[in-house]
């Protein structure tokens, strides 16, 4: 049921997601490989680097109330527990803030608490630029996402 769900999930993601999807996918940020709407035990996470173990969750307003506050901590708990680290972003951030979003996801990759698993990329960012700069790929791609969502 759960991987059923997750197919249809990522068929219909939020326009937030989509955004922060296109910024993500295919080694946009850093060279590190992002999953989307992928199952983890009988969880779906909206975007997941399994090699940092690092989950990205997307919240909008259906986070607010004390029932889904209840689940998505009971959620993190059992994703911390199997070693995962959650870093949840808002929907008005990846409207109005997306650099600021990658810009503190690409940190968290980049400290990963896991020596092991720590790259060795520049403070910049891929390849000695800024993540962000509008003559990165990167930066091309941000600059692409918020034109389309304003």
């Amino acid at each position: 049921m759960t991987l059923g769900r997750a197919r249809a999930m990522r068929q219909d993601m939020t326009p937030a997601e989509q955004i922060l999807w296109n910024c993500l996918r295919n080694k946009a940020l850093g060279g590190f490989k992002f999953s989307r709407q992928v199952p983890i035990g009988k969880f779906i996470a909206d975007f997941v680097c399994r090699s940092e173990r690092l989950v990205i969750e997307v919240d909008g307003a259906t986070h607010s109330e004390a029932h889904e506050l209840k689940h998505d901590w009971q959620r993190s708990q059992w994703l911390r527990s199997r070693g995962y680290e959650i870093h949840r972003v808002w929907n008005q951030d990846v409207y109005e803030n997306l650099a600021g979003v990658l810009d503190t996801v690409l940190l968290k990759l980049n400290t990963s608490p896991h020596p092991r698993l720590r790259r060795s990329l520049s403070p910049e960012g891929e390849r000695g630029r800024s993540a962000t700069s509008p003559f990165s790929p990167l930066g091309e791609k941000v600059a692409q996402a918020q034109r389309r969502a304003g």
